[in-house]
């Protein structure tokens, strides 16, 4: 068996190897299951742990072929080069098997991506890790589709198939606040006016057509916003020029609300409560506090009506009992849901000694620690086996 010169096991030894996914682990490669690309500090916002462990946890799963990384050729500041990180073949086998539909997107190894592409991913995930930061914070839920998933394919009168491609969409909901469903573009100053205005074409013709959005979705959600980060304040003016001649979708006599924002900024802080300029001048937020318009939509779906199914469910009789369900196929779409709901539904998990056992559909077996709380949820296993031989014994 040979290994790579820094000492990098082989696909052969790595399947072989022993090696134990921690929570933190399973939320990196959830991250790029759901971004693609990410860098350490990135990885260190998101988990919030010293940067000695970030270091450590993706070396470990670098040297495991959970990950693969590659030069980050944009290098900002001073110091080492830094890594971008994506999945590799036992990560996207372990996100395969947790998140129970495949990833359709893996690279060609003779094809590397290029800066731009791999500086756009990493954009996108800014947002991302902003997002989660934001929501666990706020106790909220958050649920995220990738450009893969959120991708739709349908058709115009005139017979002609057009395909939506968001960089991302995600559902925000929770005690309190208006179930908000985001359509998110990342714009990298690269698209001509025509182009723009196309892709803005693209959007009405989407959520105008009978088999466009709610085709997709069954029904419109209590709120619906598109928001585009760009690089520059300029941008912001250029686009919301060339969008207001070509965008027509309205809703119960109001236009669509479509925002942008400069992206470092709605990313310094905290990205619920940034604002975000509409086409007409107005301030658009992501977090918007439950309203007695939200009620009568306490009983409708909000999710894709095939595959992600989300209801909004209002308990305690007041807004302070809103919060998310989801039926037992939604996690293959949310394997980041919201705290208090299990994050692997799926695959053939076994617990045994404090540790799951996650069998993929490939021979490689993925030992989870902690399965639920990391130290904690080891430490519960242990006592629940404990109480179960108990309870035998006097039976007995």
């Amino acid at each position: 068996m040979t290994r790579d010169w820094d000492g990098r096991l082989s696909e052969k030894e790595a399947r072989a190897a022993p090696f134990c996914l921690d929570d933190r682990d399973h939320t990196i490669l959830l991250a790029l299951h759901a971004v693609r690309f990410i860098t350490a500090p990135l990885v260190l916002a998101l988990l919030g742990i010293h940067p000695s462990n970030v270091s450590q946890r993706l070396k470990a799963l670098y040297r495991h072929r959970y990950v693969e990384r590659m030069p980050h050729m944009v290098q900002r500041g001073t110091g080492a080069p830094r890594h971008v990180y994506t999945l590799d073949v036992l990560g996207q086998e372990y996100v395969e098997a947790v998140t129970g539909c495949p990833d359709g997107r893996r690279r060609r190894a003779d094809r590397p991506a290029s800066t731009y592409f791999i500086e756009h991913y990493l954009a996108i995930a800014e947002l991302y890790v902003a997002l989660q930061v934001a929501v666990q914070k706020a106790g909220l839920s958050l649920v995220w589709l990738n450009e893969v998933e959120a991708a739709y394919r349908y058709t115009l009168p005139s017979g002609q198939e057009r395909r939506l491609e968001p960089d991302g969409v995600f559902l925000l909901g929770g005690p309190g606040v208006t179930p908000t469903t985001v359509f998110i573009e990342v714009d990298r100053s690269t698209e001509w006016a025509q182009q723009w205005q196309r892709k803005v074409r693209d959007y009405s013709a989407y959520f105008l057509a009978r088999e466009g959005f709610l085709a997709q979705w069954s029904t419109w959600p209590p709120r619906l916003l598109i928001l585009v980060t760009v690089l520059r304040p300029a941008r912001v003016e250029f686009l919301r020029r060339y969008t207001a001649g070509e965008w027509a979708v309205a809703r119960r006599g109001e236009i669509l609300p479509i925002g942008f924002a400069v992206h470092d900024q709605v990313c310094s802080g905290d990205i619920l409560e940034q604002s975000w300029t509409g086409l007409d001048g107005q301030v658009l937020r992501i977090l918007e506090r439950w309203t007695l318009r939200a009620r009568k939509w306490s009983r409708g779906a909000v999710g894709p009506a095939t595959d992600l199914a989300l209801r909004l469910r209002a308990g305690g009789g007041g807004p302070a009992g809103l919060a998310w369900t989801a039926p037992a196929d939604a996690a293959r779409f949310s394997p980041d849901l919201s705290p208090g709901q299990p994050a692997r539904r799926t695959g053939v998990v076994s617990r045994a000694a404090g540790a799951a056992r996650l069998t993929t559909p490939s021979t490689r077996t993925h030992f989870v620690r902690g399965v639920g709380g990391g130290r904690a949820g080891m430490l519960r296993e242990e006592r629940h086996a404990r109480k179960r031989e108990a309870n035998r014994g006097e039976i007995a």
